[in-house]
């Protein structure tokens, strides 16, 4: 009863109170009666307003798409948590068996002059094509699957020294502008042919495919002095790798390959700088929310090159938090539309080629965005992003290996049924129709493939 009467004087030049009242504190009719009559006056007074502790809360809680996806993931986290199982003799069997379909694409394509393998293949009857050229992305893919192939039992151990013997070579660069470093891209059937170019990504994954060829085969002489050949330090400025084209210098600091790419540069002596490490001296929310702000910033995010570093370098704090906002939202697109979702970035087999395919972050409501090499307007439209989203074969083989779960099995067998041809993997699965680039495969897609079969294997 004394605090009804006094509830005002506690009010007064108060700008926000919750007032909790016990429930032995209204036993009495006179203190009901009483605190009733004063909250009336209050509500009336024109000042204050009454609402109940969980409309106040949801006015004053802070909002964003950003924020709204950290809150999911915490959310989802009980449904999330890793499941490892052991694998039977006979998944184990079939896990060879997959990984025999993808070392397919490279028995069937590398040239034996240069060692080299188309990055893309169609095998189309009316339009088949193989693509002449390979990046440095292309080039590092190529490495680990010979890693991975050695690791399997797919690859004699004369064949193995051989390739990689090739590709060292045909990988030594060439000088431009007073600078040498690996080329943009080369021709497979040529020896050492390629453009005057240099991306900075692509060499990224090149060096990471380095550490993961140093530790298996022993070879960090002869790479070490390969990579101090290059003149790596004249393609950063102010702590942001480069790419050069046409003699210009470009940042590639706003990529999500950037913080993969500072990582591996880091392990070869070139010291840069990631977008992602925004958290130093923050509380693990607002490191949390500077990192979704960070990413979010730079475009929809996708498996890779998220994943590749659980493969090849050990996973990043950065990643690993990325990796669990990504895989819970596909994991709650499954549970609500029954939809599998493996985005990442890869080829398709119409126009515009190839598409960087994710989770848009900055988004009110769960959207699956697509970006392209030249950010075309035309690619940039949600019914052309709802018309050529697709599962990627090899997003669903990182998810396997990195996140043992039953979405992720649940989502190789999707794959496995679907995807198998005889000349590899195919890229793609259309998620609108279920149409699968029968046709249409790449280097990059297998390659992944068997890196992933080889951890799994190894691990089980």
């Amino acid at each position: 009863a004394d605090i009804a009467v006094k509830l005002g004087d506690y009010l007064d030049h108060t700008n926000d109170v919750v007032l909790s009242i016990r429930a032995d504190a209204l036993t009495l009719p006179y203190a009901r009666n009483a605190l009733k009559s004063q909250l009336l006056t209050l509500a009336r007074n024109g000042i204050n307003r009454i609402v109940p502790v969980s409309e106040f809360g949801q006015e004053i809680v802070p909002h964003g798409a950003e924020l709204d996806r950290q809150r999911r993931t915490v959310a989802l986290r009980p449904r999330t948590q890793t499941r490892p199982t052991r694998l039977t003799g006979s998944e184990r069997n079939t896990m060879l068996e997959d990984a025999k379909i993808a070392w397919t694409y490279f028995e069937q394509n590398t040239i034996e002059a240069t060692g080299l393998c188309p990055a893309t293949v169609n095998f189309s009857p009316r339009d088949g094509r193989k693509h002449p050229t390979v990046t440095m992305w292309d080039v590092g893919s190529h490495i680990n699957a010979l890693v991975a192939a050695s690791q399997l039992g797919l690859i004699s151990q004369k064949g193995f020294d051989r390739n990689i013997s090739q590709i060292l070579t045909q990988v030594r660069g060439r000088s431009s502008q007073g600078r040498l470093l690996p080329q943009g891209w080369l021709r497979v059937d040529r020896q050492k042919w390629g453009n005057r170019n240099f991306d900075g990504s692509d060499a990224g994954r090149l060096l990471a495919s380095f550490e993961n060829l140093r530790r298996f085969a022993k070879l960090g002489d002869r790479l070490g002095e390969l990579v101090d050949t290059w003149d790596l330090d004249q393609i950063v400025v102010d702590g942001e790798v480069n790419s050069i084209t046409d003699g210009k210098l470009h940042s590639v600091f706003r990529s999500h390959s950037a913080h993969y790419s500072a990582r591996a540069f880091r392990m070869w002596g070139t010291d840069v700088r990631s977008p992602y490490e925004v958290t130093e001296g923050l509380s693990p929310h607002d490191g949390q929310m500077a990192l979704l702000e960070a990413a979010s910033w730079i475009g929809p995010l996708g498996a890779e090159p998220l994943l590749l570093e659980a493969m090849e370098i050990g996973m990043s704090k950065e990643s690993a938090y990325l990796a669990e906002v990504l895989f819970a939202a596909q994991l709650e697109e499954f549970e609500e539309s029954g939809r599998f979702m493996a985005v990442s970035e890869g080829p398709i087999d119409v126009a515009p080629w190839f598409t960087y395919q994710g989770l848009q972050l900055d988004a009110t409501q769960r959207t699956w965005a697509l970006d392209t090499v030249g950010h075309d307007d035309k690619y940039m439209q949600p019914a052309f992003w709802r018309e050529n989203l697709v599962i990627s074969s090899k997003a669903a083989f990182l998810w396997a290996a990195y996140k043992p779960h039953d979405y992720s099995s649940q989502l190789l067998q999707h794959v496995r049924a679907n995807a198998r041809t005889r000349r590899g993997f195919a890229s793609s699965i259309f998620s609108r129709t279920g149409r699968v680039t029968e046709n249409y495969t790449d280097l990059n897609t297998n390659a992944v493939i068997l890196q992933s079969i080889a951890r799994m294997l190894a691990e089980a």
